[in-house]
This record gives C-alpha cells, structure tokens and sequence, in this order.
C-alpha cells in the first residue's frame, strides 16, 4: 500500500493484470481511504465498504446498485468509472481520448456557450445554448468564465485559440476530439449535458467523470 499527496491509499495489486478467463467487462467497486477523514465519516465509509464483497467481480449493473446502496454522504455524490483497456500508452497511436453520452445524462446542469456567428449562432439558440455569439471572447479576455462548456465553430478558433492559457487549465478550451469544435453545433449541444469526458491516463485505465448517484436510471 502506498500514499499519495492527497492521502489516498492505492493498492498496487490493484492494479494487475486481468486474468484472460476474466476478459468479459466486469466491475469491483472499491472503497478507498482518505487521511484525516471524522470519526463520524471514517465509521460510515468502513460499514459501506464491508458490504461490498471483493473477491468476485460485478457485472455493470449490479455495480451501479451496489454503488448506489453504499452512498453515505448528504449530498448528492458523484462516481468515478475506469475502464481496463488493451492498449500501450507509450504508443501516440493508442490515445483514448473523447466523450461518451450516457443515456440518463451526468446528473447536472450545464451552462453551454456558443462561440459561433450568422446562421451557425441562430442554429446554437435554437439548439438550446445558453450564451451565444462571438462577444463572449472579449468577455473571457476580461476574466469572464461563467459557463461549463464552450462550443465552437472551425472558423472561430482562429481566435479562440488564443485563449489556450485561459480556458484550457479550466477544461473549457474547444477541442475536436471532444466534438466541441464543430460545423454541426445544434447536435453538440444538444448532446452536450449528457456528455462525459473520457481519457486514457498512465495507468493503462479509461475514466470516465460522472454519473450522479441520484439518478433512477442509473449509467446502463
């Protein structure tokens, strides 16, 4: 067991290779510890991961349920899903990198700018942006970041790309890859409060950010 800067505990068994008679999906919801946590909060979080049986595998659904059934917190948590994946990092032409749109949405309301003009800003508010036009990219200039996604059309990244240092430490900066940079603006946003970014990091897993707890349809 080792500690990160963020006194998670990891498990670097955790992280071994999965066995090819296991190949099929399958989910092991884990409990991890966190340093300093209350009396109160570290006796709940022990009585939710006792419940949760770690020697055999879950299939997704059973894994949303048990997930569900362990929350103990008073607000509506969120879950982490990290993915095994066949692929070697060390290889540029195995990045996995996008976004997946869960059918029951991420649990969330998303503020969604357009950064778009003429027929392709008429088509984001029909669409449903809540901000539209391309004035919004002084106002980013001036410290303005009042929204959770930026959609923008392929001729106005000429100029939002400038904003790279601003928007792309927030995850706010328009990529194609996520489908954020894009002719067909009406579908991205549209898709955009369903949508939940997925990576590759180093450990050879895929994550995926977040499902709301609260939802009765679950991520299946």
């Amino acid at each position: 067991m080792s500690r990160s800067p963020s006194g998670v505990r990891h498990d670097p068994a955790s992280h071994a290779a999965t066995p090819s008679s296991q190949a099929a999906p399958w989910f092991v919801p884990r409990m991890t510890t966190v340093s300093g946590a209350s009396a109160g909060v570290a006796t709940r979080r022990q009585a939710a991961a006792a419940t949760i049986h770690r020697d055999r595998p879950y299939v997704p659904r059973e894994a949303v349920e048990a997930v569900k059934a362990t929350a103990f917190a008073k607000f509506d948590e969120t879950v982490d899903i990290a993915v095994r994946l066949a692929v070697d990092p060390r290889h540029a032409d195995q990045i996995v990198r996008g976004t997946v749109v869960l059918p029951h949405g991420v649990g969330k309301t998303v503020r969604v700018l357009a950064l778009a003009q003429g027929e392709k800003a008429k088509e984001a508010e029909a669409a449903g942006a809540d901000l539209v036009g391309p004035e919004y990219i002084q106002k980013i200039k001036d410290g303005w970041l009042d929204c959770d996604v930026i959609v923008a059309t392929p001729d106005m990244m000429g100029v939002v790309g400038r904003l790279g240092r601003v928007l792309g430490p927030r995850g706010l900066m328009p990529n194609p890859k996520l489908g954020t940079v894009t002719q067909d603006v009406a579908t991205a946003i549209k898709s955009t409060p369903s949508a939940s970014p997925i990576k590759r990091p180093k450990c050879k897993l895929k994550r995926a950010k977040r499902s709301s707890q609260s939802l009765d349809g679950g991520v299946c």
